[in-house]
């Protein structure tokens, strides 16, 4: 286990990022790497782009909008199309 502790939210990230990236190379197993925060609302989506940034993949319990995502945002465009009256 380690503490993490840098000079902002991004730097702080991104040395997790790193350490978990050479963890990696070294041969631990991703599987078995762990990375709990304090706020996943606050600190998930920084996190999972940073670690994205180093090429590693994330699984997450952050929660997030439907309309933050593609798949939300072409859903309710095409719901909202749905709805519209047509012309006869």
């Amino acid at each position: 286990m380690l503490l993490v502790e840098a000079g902002g939210e991004r730097a702080e990230a991104d040395q997790i990022a790193g350490m978990v990236a050479r963890a990696v190379a070294d041969g631990l197993p991703p599987g078995e790497v762990v990375v709990v925060c304090r706020s996943l609302s606050r600190s998930g989506l920084l996190l999972e782009r940073a670690l994205a940034r180093h090429g590693l993949q994330t699984a997450s319990a952050r929660t997030v909008p439907v309309a933050h995502t593609a798949l939300g945002r072409a859903l309710i465009a095409l719901l909202t199309c749905a709805a519209q009256p047509t012309e006869a």
